[in-house]
């Protein structure tokens, strides 16, 4: 019974620990330049706002699966 509440626990908190990783690298785009030679790095208020409630509303749903995951303003950047 210990080792299937350690395997739980495990799977929980790789779960938490990749939404930590994904929030952080969404952050890390406030970060950004607000634009260089290409274009618009910094992610707008709106689309700040939108991506961060989508990650919280995935990781309600997902949980203990919830994925690691980039950040990018476009297709061509990603962090990571």
């Amino acid at each position: 019974m210990t080792v299937a509440n350690e395997q739980i626990a495990d799977r929980s908190s790789k779960g938490l620990l990749n939404f930590r990783i994904t929030v952080e690298r969404l952050l890390e785009l406030l970060d950004l330049e607000d634009d260089d030679e290409y274009g618009i790095l910094r992610p707008t208020e709106y689309a700040f706002r939108t991506a961060m409630k989508l990650i919280v509303e995935a990781y309600d749903v997902l949980g203990c699966n919830f994925p690691e995951a980039s950040a990018a303003t476009d297709y061509r950047v990603a962090s990571r």
